[in-house]
């Protein structure tokens, strides 16, 4: 699941993973005024669960709020540093996840860049130079393809054999990956990590395949990519 903030319906948009979405908007919030409670639904990933915050159906005075809004969480997370990402508390709640990536020092300065583009989104209009490319080949968007293919169906495997808990693990590791890959957003490291906790919880021989040697020789852009 991602978060968006865009300019508008088929503008120049901001995507990032949920568990980032949901980190900066609740440190831009303690930034709204009360009186902004529209502004604060819009942000609030309970009360707007599908993530999508589009600056065009704001007023100019809410877009200024929200633009100074993130500046000051943008100025927050600098402060606070990677330490910040290895409290297992930012906001006072235990975190419910064996690993999250809000907890992972490893992700502070990905999630940093991040911030660094809606930043940019909000005063220029554009992220980077506009609309970036996809940092993915066409070769390997069609290997994902066939991963997520041999991914399904070692899920029905895992179901049949009676390993509900597994199967879901496995699922919980690539059901990103269907809108990750085509996201300005997307990170091998992100993608690696959730896969290498699959395979650290379920080693082998518990596992169906070695999904960590199918991601390096896609990476890589190896000729001969066995998925199968």
């Amino acid at each position: 699941m991602s978060g968006l903030v865009s300019t508008g319906q088929g503008q120049v948009s901001w995507s990032v993973a949920s568990w980032a979405y949901d980190h900066v908007m609740r440190l831009a919030t303690r930034y709204i005024p009360e009186c902004e409670k529209g502004l604060l639904i819009l942000m609030d990933p309970e009360t707007n669960p599908l993530r999508r915050l589009f600056l065009d159906g704001l007023t100019p005075a809410q877009r200024e709020i929200f633009r100074h809004a993130i500046e000051s969480a943008y100025e927050d997370a600098r402060v606070a540093g990677p330490e910040s990402f290895a409290e297992r508390s930012i906001t006072g709640l235990i975190c419910p996840l064996p690993w999250d990536p809000q907890f992972d020092p490893e992700f502070y300065a990905g999630f940093m860049d991040r911030c660094a583009e809606l930043l940019q989104l909000l005063r220029e209009g554009t992220i980077g130079e506009g609309n970036r490319m996809p940092q993915l080949s066409e070769k390997q968007i069609r290997l994902f393809g066939s991963l997520l293919q041999r991914v399904f169906v070692d899920i029905r495997g895992l179901g049949a054999w009676g390993k509900a808990q597994q199967a879901a693990d496995l699922a919980d590791a690539f059901h990103n990956l269907p809108t990750f890959m085509f996201s300005d957003s997307f990170s091998w490291s992100m993608l690696r990590h959730f896969v290498t906790e699959y395979q650290r919880m379920y080693p082998p021989p518990n596992q169906p395949c070695d999904y960590l040697r199918i991601l390096d020789a896609i990476e890589r852009g190896d000729d001969d990519v066995q998925v199968w």
